[in-house]
């Protein structure tokens, strides 16, 4: 193979790696190039907001694959960029989508009228005023109510709102 070949080779792979992060079509909103480019990337759990699912400092790999044409649904783990500083990541499990409708009470998830089966509560971890009750809350199209699995030690959607679409990031695969 000639230089000149093998130049137009690596311009020809290189214009197509730059599209395809820039035209981002997996959609993830992350400036990773292994996510924007493979659908995937590395993640570290920062706090035990997830704990016992996840614990602190444990890595995984998360995914955009499975919301190209789909939205997360109740009990996936997702990361996403944080409402008030997008620049921050979490990790948390997606309670209720848009549309529905989320309380809490004597520590039971209710959504849409309904109780949510959560047996990844460890029940010790719910003792907290904020973690046994939380008024009705209407979700909004396009949006997802998050909260950590150790619900008196996460930081989620019961303190700063909810999650947009376009904030998620990808889904964990563990």
């Amino acid at each position: 193979m000639s230089d000149r070949v093998l130049l137009l080779a690596i311009c020809a792979v290189a214009a197509l790696l730059l599209g395809a992060y820039y035209f981002n079509p997996l959609g993830p909103d992350s400036e990773d190039p292994r996510i924007r480019l493979l659908g995937f990337t590395p993640y570290r759990m920062a706090s035990n907001a997830m704990a016992p699912a996840i614990k602190k400092n444990e890595f995984f790999l998360v995914s955009a694959w499975p919301f190209v044409h789909e939205d997360p649904k109740p009990r996936d783990i997702v990361v996403f960029r944080w409402p008030k500083n997008p620049s921050s990541t979490f990790a948390e499990r997606v309670i209720a989508v848009g549309g529905s409708t989320v309380e809490i009470r004597q520590g039971v998830s209710i959504v849409d009228g309904k109780p949510v089966p959560e047996p990844y509560l460890v029940p010790e971890e719910v003792t907290k005023d904020y973690s046994l009750s939380m008024a009705p809350i209407q979700v909004p199209p396009g949006s997802f109510f998050m909260m950590g699995d150790n619900r008196d030690n996460s930081n989620d959607s019961r303190f700063w709102g909810v999650v947009t679409r376009k904030a998620i990031i990808g889904r964990i695969n563990k």
